[in-house]
């Protein structure tokens, strides 16, 4: 069986700002590779993000991309354009058509042939290198331009007669001052002679006439310099053929995507294995390998080379959810690596990543990689260093405040002082409020793990002497505080019988006096009252008990799948597109559409009611899940993928940072999950 054989890479690119059916690339790159190639159909001024759209037949190129979502954007990008004949120095003036039918979009590889330069172009990617293939029909001189896109390019003279090298200047919307990426650019058959660059509103475009009409043009990428460019080129695409590279990619790919084996209807083989493609794209490495053989990253807020690996391009506010527990267990090597590099941003630059692109974004609430490393903490995923690092980034967040509002836990004195995030203090309060009792939770549990470990040490072993002490005392401090009914069950200051739901509260004490369940405010996140509702997973027990018991949670879960889907814009503004997708999903307030519902199928089965669960998850991943249409909201690097696998394999980790998987019988034939 050839899993890529049903992988369709367009699915979720079919998006406006206002509806999002992914809000997805067509990404050809390597699992959790540096380098991800793509193309770019159209590029508008206010709309940079959303670059492509799969039902046009042009492009004005293929894309050297970082893009995690399009609110994010991109860095270290530039855009790569066969032309011949009049070239074009802008995206708007250099785009061609091409024939569906002669375009292959593969997470291996690329063919398209452009039809204005009569040019069939290839492309394959390694983890930090693509080889393009390009074969013009034209006889006119045929030219490789290179053109800005988001990254200011700018060309720079030290190269060999096959080689150019360029800077690709900017970090988007992340907290990476001084940032660039280091291009290297080889062809044998470069006249570098009749090379031209042309500045447009202080980008170049670079046009590069070939010496043969069949060529390949090999590219690689560096966040630290152009002599590791060139060593990442060496090692992945030197003396290696197109055929052998594409060879490689394919069978990379195959090998991820075949760690979970089905049997199932076509239908579902293309989603499933389309999903499967999407839990293996992010994040992306961005650590290399030095010339002294080890791994090596750019840290951005000291704008300096550290040793160790860094992984970035993840919202943790969305894939905690999901993608990060699938991983931890069809891919424990490749997470292990991944928390490794995570972690490694609290020993850059003294913070836990938020949301992180090639630095901070902070676009989201919370610190909701808390729930990731506990999870890893109590899988055995983290070794010593990672756990005690990894935990003294958790108790930063508790204990330390930063004076930039994209590090650390905004709200969080103001959480101790009332026992809630005050609603006329601070934006999105219920979910500050359960995100810190959440985070708490995370915190003493690690904090009791680290405790553990101590005391299985003999007195007098070396270990013992060897033993983080500074996290030993904070593990003390903290274990007994975050785990306690005052930090872990803040969040039940916030519900409120009479009106049966979480509700804002003010710094007074009141709680909000024109409360609407409907109402999508600025006290929740993408969300109302009613998918609030049942956010505290990590104590739903707690939970159902303020409710009445389990019965009556229940009940609730049944009004919230019943109710209408109805939604009242008054804190946004306007309609913001998960609104839009909510309503269109017609399953009442369920919003299976966007994170903060994720986990609500699976509360059925949480209490023992799993075939309600099951029939519930079915109609979900039948009707609103689709290779072809795409997802019902947007795929947020991975994690709605990761959760349309989960939910046909059925295995659920409904409250990830605990040992606890809520299972019920699988929507397919499993024949393998290599564990």
């Amino acid at each position: 069986m050839e899993y890529l054989s049903y992988v369709n890479t367009k699915m979720g690119t079919n998006n406006h700002q206002r509806f999002s059916t992914g809000n997805a690339l067509p990404l050809c790159q390597l699992p959790f590779g540096m380098v991800s190639f793509c193309p770019q159909t159209e590029r508008q001024e206010g709309k940079q993000g959303w670059f492509y759209n799969p039902n046009v037949p042009f492009m004005e190129g293929i894309r050297l991309t970082h893009q995690p979502s399009p609110w994010i954007g991109d860095y270290a990008t530039i855009l790569f354009m066969p032309q011949c004949d009049v070239l074009g120095d802008t995206t708007s003036s250099a785009w061609s058509s091409f024939l569906e039918d002669e375009c292959e979009l593969r997470p291996d590889y690329i063919k398209v042939r452009l039809l204005r330069p009569k040019c069939t172009l290839q492309l394959v990617p390694t983890q930090r290198c693509g080889v393009f293939k390009l074969d013009y029909e034209r006889e006119m001189t045929p030219y490789l331009s290179m053109l800005s896109t988001d990254s200011r390019v700018e060309l720079v003279e030290n190269g060999s007669n096959d080689t150019i090298t360029l800077h690709l200047h900017g970090a988007g919307q992340a907290d990476a001052p001084g940032f660039k990426g280091y291009l290297v650019v080889k062809c044998k058959d470069f006249d570098k002679s009749k090379l031209s660059v042309i500045e447009n509103d202080g980008k170049q475009a670079i046009h590069i006439p070939l010496l043969s009409k069949n060529t390949e043009v090999r590219v690689g990428l560096s966040y630290l310099s152009f002599e590791q460019a060139l060593l990442n080129m060496e090692r992945e695409v030197d003396k290696k053929s197109f055929e052998e590279l594409k060879e490689n990619a394919k069978s990379n790919w195959e090998e991820k995507l075949s760690r979970i084996k089905i049997e199932a209807d076509e239908d579902t083989l293309k989603t499933f294995y389309s999903c499967m493609y999407r839990v293996f794209l992010f994040p992306q490495k961005a650590y290399e390998i030095d010339d002294s053989g080890r791994p090596a990253h750019y840290a951005p807020l000291l704008h300096a080379k550290r040793m160790g690996v860094r992984y970035t391009g993840s919202g943790f506010w969305d894939t905690y959810r999901t993608q990060f527990p699938l991983l931890s267990m069809i891919a424990k090597e490749e997470y292990k690596e991944i928390l490794k590099g995570f972690i490694a941003d609290y020993k850059d630059g003294g913070w836990l990543p938020r949301w992180s692109a090639m630095g901070e974004v902070g676009c989201m609430p919370s610190t909701l990689i808390e729930p990731v490393i506990a999870d890893g903490a109590i899988k055995g995923l983290l070794d010593d260093e990672d756990l005690f690092c990894g935990f003294l980034g958790m108790a930063k967040n508790v204990l330390d405040r930063s004076i930039e509002p994209i590090y650390g836990r905004r709200g969080m004195d103001d959480f101790i002082k009332y026992g809630y995030v005050p609603s006329d203090l601070y934006r999105e309060s219920v979910n500050l409020t359960v995100d810190f009792s959440y985070g708490d939770y995370c915190v003493g549990t690690v904090a009791g793990i680290i405790l553990e470990r101590y005391a299985q040490l003999d007195e007098d072993s070396p270990e013992r002497s060897r033993f983080n002490m500074e996290a030993l005392l904070l593990a003390r401090d903290l274990y007994k505080l975050c785990l306690s009914e005052e930090r872990m069950g803040a969040y039940k200051n916030l519900y409120n019988k009479e009106r049966g739901f979480i509700v804002p509260r003010d710094s007074e004490g009141v709680f909000k006096m024109d409360f609407d369940p409907y109402e999508w405010s600025g006290d929740y996140t993408e969300s109302s009252a009613w998918q609030g509702l049942f956010s505290p997973v990590h104590d739903l027990e707690g939970l159902a008990k303020l409710m009445g018991g389990e019965e009556r949670l229940l009940e609730r879960l049944d009004q919230l799948i019943s109710t209408e889907a109805d939604f009242r814009v008054s804190g946004y503004g306007s309609e913001i597109h998960e609104m839009s997708e909510m309503a269109q999903g017609q399953i009442g307030q369920l919003a299976i559409s966007n994170q903060p519902s994720f986990h609500i199928p699976f509360i059925y089965a949480y209490f023992k009611q799993a075939v309600k669960t099951r029939q519930l998850v079915r109609d979900i991943t039948q009707k609103m899940f689709s290779w072809d249409k795409g997802f019902p909201g947007d795929e947020d690097n991975g994690s709605m993928a990761s959760w349309y696998v989960l939910a046909n394999i059925g295995r659920y980790p409904i409250c990830p940072g605990k040992d606890k998987i809520v299972k019920y019988k699988p929507l397919v034939k499993i024949i393998e999950i290599k564990e």
